[in-house]
């Protein structure tokens, strides 16, 4: 009974929260929840918080809409309406890339994956970021090591 009472204050908790990021960018939070349920982004966001921020952020901010010649922010209609997720593989390591989003029926700009890792990183804590560069670290040496065999 009292591991269940802590649990709901814990999803209580975490839920309040996930609210107070939707107020950020309702859209990508509405992305994420479309891939993740409640309980999946608590956990994220309470054992990897650096995740959690930078999918938000690959969401609402890995792109620019360009409009009359000029990239600005997208709104939060667009971020609702576009599939970041159909664009990963043209996505460039060090360039970004335009391509035409039919649903918008307007050029995008990607950020390169350099561009987007900038963003995060700036906008984590300094607890999120050195986890996040353990992380990175750690993936890194494991993909080298695979290769070496």
């Amino acid at each position: 009974m009292e591991i269940r009472l802590h649990l709901g204050i814990f999803l209580a908790f975490c839920l309040v929260a996930v609210g107070m990021l939707h107020a950020q960018s309702p859209a990508a939070l509405d992305k994420l929840m479309q891939k993740y349920s409640h309980e999946q982004l608590a956990e994220i966001k309470l054992n990897t918080h650096y995740k959690y921020v930078s999918m938000l952020l690959f969401y609402a901010a890995s792109f620019r809409v360009t409009e009359n010649g000029i990239d600005r922010a997208a709104t939060e209609q667009e971020i609702g309406l576009i599939d970041l997720d159909a664009y990963n593989t043209l996505r460039q390591e060090k360039t970004g890339i335009v391509v035409h989003d039919a649903d918008l029926g307007k050029d995008i700009v990607l950020l390169s994956r350099f561009e987007f890792e900038k963003m995060v990183l700036a906008q984590l804590n300094e607890v999120d970021r050195a986890a996040y560069l353990t992380y990175k670290d750690q993936a890194q040496s494991g993909a080298s090591k695979s290769t070496d065999k």
